[in-house]
């Protein structure tokens, strides 16, 4: 769904991807129009019955609202206040149990939650990384990752932007990028930055307590302010994109998420192109 039936109040219709609630078959489409919810392609051939849908000011009834917790959705980004580049409103990203349980990796301390979802528990920072668009990229030149951030009972932790880092699989290390040079790679980025909105992961894996705020290392240009760093607690849970240029291109291979604290560090391997 490209075109809204109700252009005026929206940019764009309301779609979204949920996980099968099994988890063990992929993905569907959540499709909405101004009459009704549709669910297509679901495993077991279910039908959610149709909802009204409220065009007025671009938010879905509560009736979507609880569809989207029952099924882990990651809703639309353009349903809030930053969807020009595609960061749903924080309230939006994490609507499920925050179940921090998951399977462990070849790498000690990091999980799997999802099948491109890891996460790393360190002592002054929780570090959630989604990698599934990423995983569509080899051969692009900037990587989007999204990410979410929170720390340990009784811990508080600042992230700058010059703690996060990728490592590449020949071992350079690439640091991330300025908001000058996000700026300036706006414009070829926007098509890829429309496509990741529609290929995510939820990242609802932090006790659900939490208050959330956003990450905001990477802004629209022109549209609020960016910031280089932010904090997290054992309060808060923060989520956002990373967008880092990559010399060359992206490879197949194993990358690594980096991110570095006064007392420990977060390295998260992911493996692109599998």
């Amino acid at each position: 769904c490209v075109s809204s039936p109700f252009a005026e109040h929206c940019p764009v219709s309301y779609v979204a991807l949920a996980e099968d609630p099994l988890r063990n078959r992929g993905l569907f489409a959540i499709a909405m129009n101004q009459d009704a919810l549709e669910v297509s392609n679901r495993p077991e051939g279910r039908r959610v019955e149709p909802v009204a849908l409220h065009p007025a000011a671009c938010r879905p009834p509560e009736a979507i609202v609880e569809i989207a917790a029952e099924t882990r959705i990651a809703r639309s980004p353009w349903l809030g206040a930053n969807r020009h580049l595609g960061e749903a409103p924080v309230e939006s990203r994490r609507r499920g149990v925050g179940n921090m349980t998951g399977h462990p990796t070849d790498t000690p301390g990091v999980e799997r939650m999802g099948r491109s979802v890891l996460q790393q528990l360190g002592p002054e920072l929780w570090t959630v990384l989604g990698y599934r668009f990423a995983n569509s990229q080899i051969g692009d030149e900037w990587m989007i990752l999204e990410v979410g951030l929170s720390s340990p009972s009784g811990q508080t932790a600042t992230v700058k932007r010059e703690d996060v880092f990728l490592r590449t699989p020949d071992g350079n290390r690439v640091p991330l990028p300025t908001q000058k040079a996000f700026n300036e790679a706006y414009g070829s980025l926007r098509p890829v930055i429309s496509r990741a909105n529609v290929d995510r992961d939820p990242l609802d894996y932090f006790p659900p307590s939490r208050i959330e705020c956003a990450i905001q290392f990477f802004v629209t240009p022109g549209v609020g302010v960016s910031f280089d760093e932010v904090t997290v607690s054992d309060r808060r849970g923060c989520f956002g994109r990373l967008y880092v240029a990559v010399p060359g291109g992206i490879q197949q291979g194993r990358w690594v998420l980096g991110i570095d604290q006064p007392e420990s560090e977060i390295r998260i391997p992911f493996d692109l192109g599998e």
